[in-house]
């Protein structure tokens, strides 16, 4: 094909395309011009967007407040009671019939009350002996000035009860105090406290009632301040009853022949008329009379 055909060809392809394009003009077509496509993306857009998640901040937590610690109060212990510490109670008192065997020194004591005792403090001061005086407290009452007067001439007087009860041992320990004390409180009015005081410093015996003992009486003894409880090597009571005394000796004869050192003579207010004998035959002896706390030492 020559280059003229090519043209003719070109021609009526183009005549073709104005004739196909004129039989199209019309309101179709216009409307087809008018109309304005509609462009979208390449990229089709989803259905639905879904909603933009709503954020929850992140919240910081809340400090909690840091508080002073209350200051605990340590609990109370339960207090448990304490096992109370048993109290040492004091030694009982010692019985003693016997001063020093090593001298020749004798205690001649008195017991008891009435005016046989009179007499023999007046045979003891012509003499020039101290003697050792166990009195009932009505005795202290009844004859203050005579006592007193003794404690100033050198004697020596000691606790003998108030009421000489020959139960004493036996008595509950209430009643042992009461017999006691009672004789101190009636010594502290007669004799005055420097006395008492010293008496239960120097010379703190007692003498029980009938020589009775037991392990009550002692022990409340100790504890009241009287670690001696005074016995005796010869008396007179015992000694001239009819079974204790079958050879019938004199009350000055049973007195000598039990004559040794230390020995503790007892004797009551009836027996006042064989003391001045009694003390001339232990003297005549090489023997001496003391107080009784002078032959205890």
């Amino acid at each position: 094909m020559n280059n003229l055909e090519k043209g003719r060809k070109f021609v009526a392809g183009g005549l073709t395309t104005a004739m196909i394009l004129t039989g199209l003009s019309g309101c179709g077509y216009v409307e087809a011009k008018n109309k304005q496509p509609t462009i979208t993306n390449s990229v089709p857009s989803p259905t639905e967007i879904p909603p933009t998640p709503t954020l929850i901040p992140t919240l910081e937590p809340t400090p909690t407040p840091t508080l002073e610690p209350t200051p605990t109060t340590a609990p109370s212990p339960t207090e448990v009671p304490l096992t109370p510490t048993p109290e040492k109670r004091a030694n009982p008192s010692v019985i003693i019939n016997r001063g020093n065997p090593n001298k020749p020194e004798i205690a001649f004591t008195f017991d008891d009350s009435g005016k046989g005792l009179h007499e023999i403090l007046n045979i003891c001061n012509q003499r020039g002996i101290k003697s050792t005086f166990f009195l009932l407290s009505g005795e202290l009452k009844a004859n203050p000035d005579i006592w007193r007067q003794a404690v100033k001439d050198g004697h020596q007087i000691c606790n003998h009860t108030v009421g000489h009860r020959m139960d004493l041992s036996k008595l509950p320990e209430a009643e042992i105090k009461k017999e006691i004390l009672g004789w101190e409180k009636v010594a502290l009015e007669v004799l005055g406290e420097e006395y008492l005081e010293r008496m239960k410093r120097d010379f703190p015996y007692f003498r029980a009632p009938g020589g009775h003992q037991s392990e009550r009486l002692q022990q409340v003894l100790g504890e009241l301040g009287y670690p001696i409880t005074a016995y005796w090597s010869a008396e007179d009571c015992w000694t001239m009853e009819p079974k204790n005394n079958p050879n019938n000796l004199t009350l000055a004869q049973n007195y000598l022949i039990r004559l040794k050192n230390g020995a503790i003579f007892l004797a009551h207010g009836g027996s006042a008329g064989s003391v001045a004998e009694v003390i001339d035959g232990a003297e005549e002896k090489g023997y001496s009379f003391k107080l009784l706390s002078e032959i205890l030492d």
